[in-house]
């Protein structure tokens, strides 16, 4: 079971610690350690809620892997998150916004990450930055060139956001 903690990040944990002293994040993660340590059946659901609220990116990155590993195994896995770590390795992602609070809760796009970067929704213009990383180069630019390109003539939707 110690493994378990170990896998998630939550190896720094006391022995005996007081449930109460965990963050909300480390109270999911300790849960999804005890299911992780049991011999489960393949196919079950697991439902995390912003469990990477106040991890260090590394930790991040080893949430990232075990979430992972629970998929390839054949479980589902639902994130709440607006963690770009997590979205990036998402099979699909559904973004909720366009705002939050009254302004949010409408779908906004759903897709892979890559359609969600294509559609250059808020969290496509995030993932954006990152995708390099699951091998693809995407031709976003930045807001400099934008406007660089606005001045010469050449004004995408962006450019004209920008200047609106």
């Amino acid at each position: 079971k110690l493994t378990a903690l170990r896998r998630l990040g939550l190896g720094y944990l006391a022995l005996g610690q007081r449930a109460t002293t965990l963050s909300g994040g480390e109270a999911q993660r300790l849960a999804l350690a005890r299911e992780l340590s049991k011999k489960g059946d393949p196919g079950a659901l697991y439902v995390l809620d912003e469990p990477t609220r106040g991890l260090h990116p590394a930790d991040i990155e080893v949430l990232a892997d075990v979430l992972s590993a629970l998929a390839d195994e054949g479980h589902t896995v639902v994130v709440v998150t607006h963690a770009p770590q997590i979205v990036r390795r998402a099979a699909w992602v559904v973004e909720l916004g366009p705002g939050g609070g009254p302004d949010g809760g409408r779908l906004v796009m759903e897709g892979t990450p890559r359609d969600i970067v294509a559609a250059r929704t808020p969290t496509g213009r995030v993932l954006a930055g990152g995708l390099q990383n699951l091998g693809e180069r995407v031709g976003f630019v930045d807001r400099h060139q934008r406007r660089a390109a606005a001045r010469s003539g050449v004004a995408d939707r962006d450019a004209q956001a920008d200047r609106g």
